[in-house]
């Protein structure tokens, strides 16, 4: 796709601008850094190239950090190392990233134990039926347009005063929800890392294989929204490993 958006479209005036450099690589998990407020949108696509300036494979945007960084997803293989080139296409991305590259991610977010602390967010069909783990990943998964972006937001701004650490995962249908995603503004905070993975199905049935390693997966419903109940949150449908005797309590 990267290709092809080079060649049919030709560079741009500001193609140089665009130019970034890998600094950190593990499998397919890369992290870049752009020029001072050219950093590219989350969701967009990236050309990695060689030595020879050549396109090697794509790689999606999926989080803005500090630094003018973004963290990436390689969409295949490779050898990816730290100095070589990525461009930023400026196009939105089109395909599913790889279950095995979000499994990969998953596995370098984890702190190690999962903590038996919870977070208190004041969002009760949270507290009390999808407990999220102090320290954790969790996934959002679920329909489109039942307030995922407004939950993140909401969580960003009630945990900015605590102590918790959380990952969060939004798994992201594409390409019809990408561009709703990128039309918002990016939601982070030193609280709440905001991690975006576009899928071809955004159900947690569907996502299962990615999720097996992640401490929480809470579910938005479009039924639940249709009864006008929010947070559209289907506790039958999220999954909480705190949710156990253990930490929770029998009651």
């Amino acid at each position: 796709m990267a290709k092809e958006t080079f060649t049919h479209h030709g560079l741009p005036d500001d193609f140089a601008e665009r130019i970034g450099e890998i600094v950190r690589a593990e499998g397919a998990v890369i992290e870049a850094r752009f020029a001072p407020d050219r950093r590219p949108a989350v969701l967009n696509t990236l050309a990695v190239t060689d030595d020879r300036g050549a396109v090697t494979h794509p790689a999606d945007v999926i989080q803005l950090l500090d630094d003018d960084l973004v963290r990436c997803l390689a969409v295949r293989g490779g050898a990816l190392v730290a100095g070589a080139r990525v461009i930023d296409t400026a196009t939105p991305v089109r395909a599913p990233v790889d279950a095995g590259a979000v499994r990969q991610l998953v596995a370098s977010l984890r702190p190690g134990t999962m903590s038996d602390q919870i977070v208190e967010t004041g969002i009760k069909v949270i507290d009390v039926l999808c407990p999220l783990p102090m320290n954790g990943v969790v996934a959002l998964a679920g329909d489109m347009q039942t307030g995922k972006m407004v939950l993140v937001e909401e969580l960003v701004r009630r945990l900015a005063a605590t102590q918790a650490r959380l990952a969060l995962l939004v798994f992201v249908e594409t390409p019809a929800e990408v561009g709703v995603i990128q039309q918002e503004t990016y939601q982070a905070s030193a609280t709440i890392q905001a991690i975006y993975l576009p899928v071809a199905d955004t159900s947690p049935e569907a996502v299962g294989t990615m999720t097996e390693e992640i401490d929480a997966v809470v579910t938005l419903s479009r039924a639940v929204a249709k009864e006008r109940c929010y947070p559209a949150i289907d506790p039958v449908r999220s999954i909480s490993r705190p949710l156990a005797p253990a930490i929770v309590g029998e009651e």
